[in-house]
């Protein structure tokens, strides 16, 4: 059962019980007040009579008597008005019914025996209520008393009228007071609960955005204060929760990374004395099989791929090298722009091939004092995956620039109008073997390598797309 309809079926027995006993003893009062008020004026009545069939009695016959008698009833219907005397009433009425007789000479002869007024009231069979009242005629040689009876039938039904008016009126405000109660109970209890019961429920299922709860200043307000309180430490505790299980999971991640980077660099270290001797007796014998074969022949074509795949193998040796052994930098007093044109020509011959082009933009500048070799190694590396980001035509753009802004830096800008690097992706460029193009022969290392030079030198790399498509690295490197 809903609360609202507890508090409501509370509020309509507490109005029939309170206002229900308020009303039975108003009821129960008014009767007693009603049948004192009657019983005062039918005894006062009595008495009159008593005192005038008393002279009557000594100076007149009982003609006036059976006249005052009449009149008494003329005055009264309901009234019915005998004298007790000796054990008989007077007049005798045929019509009198024997249970009314017989109540009119009870009290005629209580009187008579206790010389004083007698009340009596009953039931007289299944019938009304009746009140019989008798009084003593004193001073006479004879036992003699007046005793009247009176029918209660109009008393009761205006206390049964007044009995049910009440009923009503207490049936009336207990259903009132059910309503008003099922309404409060709708307004501050269920539906505050019901919304309480909706947050929790969202929020075991995980979502913390439900709408807020209204304050109110009750119970119910203290409750949902102390949830909402409860629902943002919680989504505190989760996200400081997720914050340290991302930061274990990185310093995971770094740590599988370094165990791996120590690998590689014991590998590379034997690959290096290994293959490196072999590898340059290939690639010798592979140069002058070329340089002998019929162009365009079967062995010109075998030739060409033996120098190109040992020319790669070359390549991720010198990366796994450069990656495991970084060097010393050095410091030298150079040309930006010399420096870096010859590492561009040997690219253009590979760009050319995929009818790309190859820009390089430096104005004029005094020489400036960097390490050479990192700038040309920075340069080879963006410039290369600018060209194997573009399958087939486009530009790669190279901008160098001495700002001399304190601190004095070398700006390098690499660009492309390429297809461009997801969102998703972007932030794990530089992340050692992670790669887009594994299925090209790369190991993941070639920006990891750059972004090593950078910062060895102290200074900063960043990757954003550009406008209209593309992607653009920007270095810089402190002169």
């Amino acid at each position: 059962m809903r609360i609202s309809s507890k508090v409501s079926l509370s509020f309509a027995a507490l109005g029939l019980v309170v206002f229900g006993s308020a009303g039975a003893l108003q009821v129960a009062l008014e009767r007693r007040d009603l049948e004192q008020d009657l019983i005062r004026d039918v005894s006062t009545l009595c008495r009159t009579a008593a005192e005038s069939i008393r002279h009557d009695l000594g100076d007149r016959g009982s003609d006036d008597i059976d006249a005052l008698l009449r009149g008494l009833v003329r005055f009264d219907p309901s009234l019915e008005v005998v004298l007790w005397r000796e054990g008989r009433l007077h007049p005798e009425r045929r019509e009198t019914a024997e249970a009314r007789r017989r109540l009119l000479d009870e009290v005629g002869r209580d009187a008579v025996s206790t010389g004083g007024i007698v009340v009596h009231m009953e039931a007289l069979g299944t019938g009304p209520r009746h009140v019989a009242v008798a009084v003593p005629i004193t001073g006479l040689a004879t036992k003699v008393a007046v005793a009247l009876v009176r029918p209660l039938d109009e008393l009761d039904a205006d206390l049964r009228r007044e009995g049910a008016i009440m009923a009503l009126a207490v049936l009336a405000f207990s259903v009132l007071a059910g309503v008003l109660g099922f309404g409060l109970g709708e307004v501050y209890i269920r539906r505050p609960l019901e919304r309480l019961d909706e947050a929790m429920a969202a929020l075991a299922a995980g979502d913390t955005t439900a709408a807020p709860l209204v304050q109110r200043r009750d119970e119910v307000g203290r409750v949902s204060t102390r949830f909402l309180a409860m629902r943002t430490e919680l989504v505190r505790a989760q996200a400081q929760l997720q914050a340290e299980q991302d930061a274990h999971r990185s310093t995971l991640e770094h740590l599988t990374a370094a165990d791996r980077l120590v690998t590689i660099g014991q590998l590379a270290a034997g690959l290096a004395h290994e293959i490196g001797s072999p590898l340059q007796i290939l690639h010798g014998r592979a140069q002058k099989l070329l340089e002998g074969a019929e162009p365009g022949g079967e062995i010109a074509r075998i030739a060409q791929i033996l120098v190109s795949q040992t020319d790669r193998i070359t390549r991720i040796v010198r990366q796994l090298l450069t990656f495991a052994r970084p060097r010393e930098p050095s410091q030298e007093q150079v040309d930006p722009a010399s420096c870096v044109a010859p590492v561009l020509d040997l690219l253009r011959l590979e760009a050319k091939r995929k009818h790309i082009t190859v820009e390089l933009e430096a104005p004029p500048s005094e020489p400036v004092t960097l390490d050479p070799d990192a700038l040309q190694q920075i340069v080879f590396n963006l410039a290369r995956n600018a060209i194997a980001a573009l399958h087939e035509g486009g530009t790669v753009h190279v901008r160098l620039r001495v700002v001399a802004a304190a601190p004095r830096h070398l700006l390098l800008e690499v660009a492309d109008d390429g297809p461009g690097i997801p969102e998703a992706i972007r932030a794990r460029v530089f992340e050692p073997f992670f790669t887009t193009s594994a299925g090209g022969g790369g190991i993941g290392l070639g920006l990891t390598v750059v972004r090593s030079l950078v910062e060895g030198t102290g200074g900063s790399i960043g990757v954003r797309p550009r406008d209209g498509g593309g992607t653009e690295f920007t270095v810089t490197l402190p002169c």
